[in-house]
């Protein structure tokens, strides 16, 4: 049953972190990378956005390239106004899964929604 089961999910172990970096007044890079492991599966995934501000100062545009270890090439693309950000997104398969895929990837789009609270950001 649902409700009535011992069965424990084993721990999930994660690293992220990250960067942003202000090249000028209109770009910005953000390199990124998230190590996740449970009951012996691991996951790495690295990369960079590339940010691109627009005219007014809370829009920016974002392109990005990322790699899932022994397993895909992610590229993103995004708009993020203000609070909301939608990004679309498109695996390619670089793994022995291709021959399997016919090397056809997968689209993924994603829309969230981020308050944050004020805080310091050191700027470099």
């Amino acid at each position: 049953s649902f409700f009535v089961t011992n069965y424990r999910l084993p721990i999930r172990f994660l690293l992220n972190g990250g960067a942003k970096i202000k090249l000028d007044e209109y770009f910005r890079l953000e390199p990124s990378f998230i190590v996740q492991q449970q009951a012996g599966v691991r996951e790495i995934n690295f990369g960079a956005l590339g940010d691109y501000y627009l005219l007014e100062e809370n829009t920016h545009f974002q392109l990005g390239l990322f790699y899932r270890w022994q397993d895909a090439f992610i590229i993103q693309t995004g708009l993020v106004y203000r609070e909301y950000m939608i990004h679309v997104s498109y695996d390619v398969n670089a793994s022995y899964l291709a021959a399997f895929s016919q090397s056809r990837g997968a689209f993924e789009i994603s829309v969230s929604y981020t308050r944050e609270k004020a805080r310091y950001v050191p700027s470099f």
